[in-house]
């Protein structure tokens, strides 16, 4: 069963085909993958070996190219305009379906207009278009690729559901009844499973799984247009990779040139490491001629906007880099744009090691902290359906807005379901963990703040910036959750 299908016109789009199927072959493998040349074997009915490989994708990709829509037949008709039109065939029949289409346009192609398309196709001018450059092709794809993974799994969870939820209440007794006497007769033995958990806590989470921060991408995204630099600071675990991979994809879905670094990864170890990672090349043994590299990269990449690096865990790369690799980079803010997270703000992190940040008023600065009350409800959601409506409350009592601990908590309440487990078992795991959590958040923390933090567990603390920027009490001063009432209860005993 293939779960990508690649529409397209032979005549006009057939060499971007063939193309985009070797990159999604390297992901995917060719047994997903429908594209009519390599998929059909000899005397298959074109039509209906199409029709069902259509009805069982999760995704469609639609390769739009300048002649997709005025392709013509031998007699000098439209092709579009044929109900019978192979294109309009496929295309169709993943919109109806209410499949994930993805308008692939190449060759300088512009999406079709409403007025353009016949009825059937309507839907597609409100599905999110990806224009494929040939010079950032790689770019490119990688984006598209975690959009089909993330819709393939979407689907495959759908699936299960679905399938769960079909099933009689006297078939879920007796799959229970004899999973149960299978334990007593081997504890280590768990019941499969009969949904995909929707929470990872641990994995950051990009779009269509990327919920919130509206106010901050967009902030973001006019910053990238300005050529603004940015630091956004927020504690462990409240999403800040998350942040960072999501406006990576945005800025290759536009055709920007955007690099994605990390503190905690290879290219963390030197300035020469680092610019290689960005450049492809590796520098000479200094910092200066590091500098100098990236300074001809910035500028082979400038066109109408400046290319973006993005920076995760820059505290780590502060104490590690030689300081003039950084004053070089100060100097480059005008042919590359800048977006680095980091824990704390950077002037603190520099001044801990006796030295003045080279980006003191260079970059604009953006604290990350509890999710906005609508995403929070709409992560909450992920659980319904898959534990009782009991569970989803309680979710929303202990976690609040926290992004890291929905995740935790949801993760466990689901898992406790889908293994006929008690629902306490969950909380204490739960809590087990999150304090984990929550003692390496205290030891941060000033002897004042952890005050004002035992306070607001009584009397709400609004006045309290720094505690709310850093997500532990809500914007009217109160603790988050009830896991951190808990948690401050518990370790003053």
């Amino acid at each position: 069963m293939s779960r990508i299908f690649i529409s397209y016109r032979h005549d006009d789009t057939g060499g971007y085909a063939g193309r985009l199927f070797d990159r999604l072959q390297e992901q995917f493998g060719n047994a997903n993958i429908f594209l009519d040349v390599n998929s059909l074997a000899p005397g298959v009915d074109f039509i209906q070996a199409i029709n069902s490989s259509v009805t069982s994708c999760d995704v469609l990709l639609a390769i739009i190219g300048k002649n997709w829509l005025s392709a013509k037949d031998e007699e000098g008709r439209t092709r579009l305009g044929n109900p019978e039109d192979f294109v309009r065939l496929e295309v169709g029949a993943a919109l109806k379906r209410d499949i994930r289409v993805i308008p692939i346009l190449v060759g300088g192609a512009q999406m079709p207009r409403l007025q353009e398309l016949p009825q059937d196709l309507a839907g597609l001018v409100r599905r999110q278009a990806l224009t494929i450059h040939d010079e950032r092709f790689r770019a490119t794809t990688d984006w598209l690729i975690q959009h089909i993974e993330d819709a393939v799994e979407a689907a495959a969870r759908e699936r299960l559901a679905n399938g769960a939820a079909a099933r009689t209440e006297r078939e879920r007794q007796e799959q229970g009844e004899s999973a149960k006497r299978e334990r007593d007769r081997d504890p280590s033995k768990k019941p499969p499973s009969l949904v995909l958990n929707p929470f990872d806590p641990w994995k950051p989470a990009v779009p269509p799984r990327f919920v919130g921060r509206k106010t901050l991408l967009a902030r973001l995204s006019e910053a990238f247009d300005d050529g603004r630099s940015t630091s956004v600071v927020g504690d462990w675990r409240i999403g800040k990779t998350s942040l960072l991979k999501t406006c990576l994809l945005e800025l290759q879905r536009c055709g920007r040139v955007a690099k994605l670094l990390s503190g905690e990864g290879r290219e963390g170890a030197s300035p020469l490491a680092f610019v290689e990672c960005v450049t492809g090349i590796r520098p000479s043994n200094s910092a200066d001629s590091a500098a100098d590299l990236l300074v001809e990269w910035a500028e082979q990449n400038k066109e109408d906007y400046l290319p973006v690096l993005i920076v995760d865990e820059f505290d780590a790369l502060v104490s590690r880099f030689d300081p003039r690799f950084f004053e070089r980079v100060r100097g480059m803010l005008d042919s590359v744009c800048l977006l680095v997270s980091s824990r704390r703000e950077l002037d603190r992190v520099y001044e801990d090691l006796c030295r003045t940040s080279p980006f003191h008023n260079r970059l604009e600065l953006r604290w990350l902290g509890l999710l906005e009350q609508e995403a929070a409800e709409e992560l909450v959601g992920w659980s319904k359906n898959l534990v009782p409506h009991r569970a989803i409350s309680i979710l929303r009592e202990w976690t609040g807005c926290h992004p890291f601990f929905i995740q935790l908590f949801g993760r466990k309440l689901i898992d406790c379901c889908r293994y006929g487990e008690n629902l306490d078992r969950a909380q204490e795991e739960f809590l087990t963990e999150g304090s984990t959590r929550l003692r390496e958040l205290w030891a941060t923390l000033s002897e004042r703040d952890k005050h004002t933090l035992i306070s607001a567990a009584l009397v709400p603390q609004p006045s309290a910036r720094l505690l709310r920027q850093r997500g532990l009490l809500t914007i009217d001063g109160q603790l988050f959750g009830r896991v951190l009432a808990e948690w401050l209860r518990h370790e003053r005993e």
